[in-house]
């Protein structure tokens, strides 16, 4: 199957989001409808299965990390081939994140951690891929994906690697300032240095004038 697993709708965002949706496409709005009044992890798992069969031919990155998030709201199942059955549904949306990854924007990459983050099912090839994928559209992200993205890192104790702090640290000031609501800031300070990150001075002057 897809997936697998290592060791061990998204509110304010950035504008990934439209160019992620399909437009008036009413197929995919009544998917999107279907996932957010889902009430179980196995609804959730047959919306998967029949678009995977579908001439859609699959969820878009916005579905499948908007069925991550509705996931984390509802009762996982503790005993049996349920959960069994579960864990092969978590890991099938993983693999179909892999597929989409290289169309994943700021919101679905930095939704996608912080879902993962409260799955406790952890696998680290994709967690390393969506790191990755930051790295070229990171200075597109707002401050509450910053906030997801290194929230679900401290969650799962995974830091990014030094390739990415001096990525965040070098492009993400201003645009922390320009978008962030009044929790947020203190709530990057804190994440980054439950991450050991140390903020570069010239980050420090933007984010605290």
């Amino acid at each position: 199957g897809r997936g697998g697993y290592g060791r061990g709708g998204y509110g304010r965002g950035g504008g990934g989001q439209q160019r992620e949706r399909r437009g008036p496409n009413p197929e995919a709005a009544a998917v999107n409808e279907a996932i957010s009044a889902s009430t179980s992890w196995r609804e959730l798992n047959t919306i998967l299965e029949q678009q995977s069969r579908s001439s859609m031919q699959g969820l878009d990155p916005f579905q499948l990390v908007a069925l991550l998030l509705q996931l984390i709201k509802l009762d996982k199942p503790t005993q049996g081939d349920d959960v069994a059955d579960y864990q092969q549904f978590v890991a099938s949306v993983y693999g179909w994140m892999m597929d989409r990854l290289p169309r994943f924007r700021g919101r679905q990459i930095s939704g996608a951690l912080y879902a993962i983050s409260r799955l406790n099912l952890y696998n680290a090839e994709l967690v390393g891929a969506l790191v990755q994928a930051s790295l070229p559209i990171l200075h597109e992200f707002s401050a509450m994906e910053y906030v997801r993205f290194l929230d679900g890192l401290q969650r799962m104790q995974a830091p990014p690697g030094d390739e990415w702090v001096q990525q965040f640290f070098r492009s993400s000031a201003d645009k922390i300032v320009r978008t962030a609501e009044r929790d947020e800031l203190p709530a990057i300070f804190s994440f980054c240095q439950r991450l050991g990150l140390a903020p570069t001075p010239d980050w420090l002057a933007t984010t605290t004038e």
